[in-house]
């Protein structure tokens, strides 16, 4: 059973997907503070936590973006936010009627894949 520890850590995580870790001349932590952590959130967070390297797919022209984190027990999140701009059921729909997700799962294979 999942514990109020570990819904703190998958909300920060949540939170933390919607940062923008793609500029190499921005630290992690100024990231965060970017994104809307305070500096004290941002530390007690990347004591635990670290983007892996390669493991961020900034906003994508379908509104898509995802981020790799490792805790630092070795244990991995993969953390999807929600789009934005053009991509949602209405507009994948017409594509596919009746998979309507189904260019996000592409998305995610196409992670998967650049990833392993």
């Amino acid at each position: 059973m999942a514990s109020a520890v570990n819904f703190f850590e998958l909300s920060q995580l949540a939170e933390a997907s919607y940062v923008d870790f793609s500029n190499p001349d921005v630290s992690p932590k100024d990231a965060l503070i970017n994104g809307k952590f305070s500096s004290i959130q941002a530390d007690l967070f990347l004591a635990d936590w670290q983007v892996v390297t390669g493991g961020h797919q900034p906003n994508t022209e379908s509104g898509y973006s995802s981020t790799l984190f490792k805790n630092t027990d070795g244990s991995y999140v993969l953390a999807f936010r929600g789009t934005e701009g053009v991509l949602s059921d209405d507009f994948l729909t017409p594509v596919i009627p009746e998979y309507p997700l189904a260019g996000h799962l592409f998305l995610v294979f196409s992670k998967n894949q650049r990833i392993n």
